[in-house]
């Protein structure tokens, strides 16, 4: 599996995790107010806990990614040399 593809993967299964938590929020919010008589606190309240914090992602620097080809580079001459 390539990285972007696992990306890609992991994103549609937060999106997923995400609808399913604004459904909650919205059914609580309708039984509530329904059970509740003084002031129901609105649906974006009740789904704000349930969200989770959204981080940056570290930039990949050029350095990075010169560390990493040589790195594969030298994984690649080890299994050559080995053969």
């Amino acid at each position: 599996m390539q990285p972007c593809e696992f990306e890609k993967m992991l994103e549609g299964a937060l999106a997923q995790r995400d609808r399913e938590q604004e459904e909650k929020a919205y059914f609580i919010y309708k039984l509530g107010g329904a059970i509740i008589t003084k002031k129901m606190p609105p649906a974006q309240d009740i789904l704000k806990p349930l969200q989770p914090h959204k981080f940056k992602a570290k930039e990949v620097t050029q350095e990075d990614r010169e560390y990493f080809k040589k790195m594969a580079a030298d994984l690649k001459a080890k299994k050559q040399g080995g053969e």
